[in-house]
């Protein structure tokens, strides 16, 4: 990937943005190569390149969400190439994506799109039956934005959300300051209250109604659970009633349903209750 800055530029920090996918499961660090290396140059063939920073004889950690940042000190250049020596394996192919290349120069930040115009896609994507540009310049208006500060842009934030607030409580008769003050109060107490509790502990549950994702599946409805031969699965022995665990000590493993329905002791009583509670019980073989 080589992206054309206009002009010789003195670069302070060089940043991978991380991506993540839209027609793949949501993947942070989705298609950040394992090898790779990032190269200045004043010139577009890059006969000459300056080495920013060098990944090639071990992998890198997939940085998930965060940002890799490079600080190259006011280095002087015009082309970025950053080129993966091995790429991210996503499943049955390869990848190479970033969601954004960032270019810090005189404490401005450039975002170099990736479809932007001056681009030059020089990695590709490899699978079974596909070799395809990971960077289209085809049919995009992208370009470089310059963009202020981030210091900057956050004192504007802060000084305009404080206008807002004085012009809203402008607004306000003294009942109504009253009021909002004595709330503010409440819930400072009521947070205090929260941060006083002891931690949450994590908790495993089963969940049997649920919208069904790839393999995970809602559970079907309860079936017949017979005893099986030891070592013999085609010949289905004595149907089995619902029973707790006799070896351990406590409530009456005895289930008592009344009623049976084609010879499945108590099977719509049973069946109908735990739809309609929306529980599932696993069928043990034993």
């Amino acid at each position: 990937m080589q992206v054309d800055l206009g002009q010789r530029l003195a670069i302070e920090e060089v940043r991978l943005i991380p991506a993540r996918p839209v027609d793949f499961a949501d993947t942070p660090g989705f298609g950040f190569p394992p090898r790779f290396r990032v190269q200045f140059s004043d010139e577009p063939g890059f006969a000459s390149p300056a080495v920013v920073s060098e990944h090639t004889k071990e992998d890198f950690k997939n940085p998930g969400d965060a940002p890799v940042t490079f600080a190259v000190n006011q280095k002087q250049a015009q082309f970025v190439r950053v080129t993966a020596t091995r790429l991210w394996e996503r499943s049955s192919d390869y990848a190479f994506a970033l969601s954004e290349l960032q270019v810090m120069v005189n404490a401005l930040t450039l975002l170099l799109a990736l479809r932007s115009p001056r681009s030059t896609p020089l990695t590709r994507g490899y699978g079974p039956g596909k070799s395809s540009w990971m960077v289209s310049t085809a049919g995009t208006n992208w370009r470089l934005l310059p963009l202020l500060p981030q210091t900057q842009m956050e004192g504007e934030i802060q000084a305009l959300a404080e206008k807002r607030s004085q012009l809203a409580e402008s607004l306000l008769d003294e009942a109504t300051k009253k009021e909002l003050a004595d709330l503010t109060n409440r819930l400072s107490k009521i947070n205090q209250e929260f941060a006083a509790l002891p931690p949450p502990e994590m908790v495993y549950a089963a969940a049997s109604d649920f919208k069904a994702s790839s393999s995970f599946l809602p559970p079907k409805p309860p079936r017949p659970c017979t005893c099986w031969p030891r070592g013999d699965v085609k010949r289905p022995g004595e149907l089995m009633q619902a029973a707790g665990v006799a070896a351990v000590p406590g409530p009456d493993p005895h289930c008592e349903i009344p009623d049976a329905s084609n010879g499945v002791p108590g099977a719509p009583h049973l069946q109908n209750g735990l739809l309609r509670r929306k529980i599932s019980l696993p069928a043990v073989r034993l």
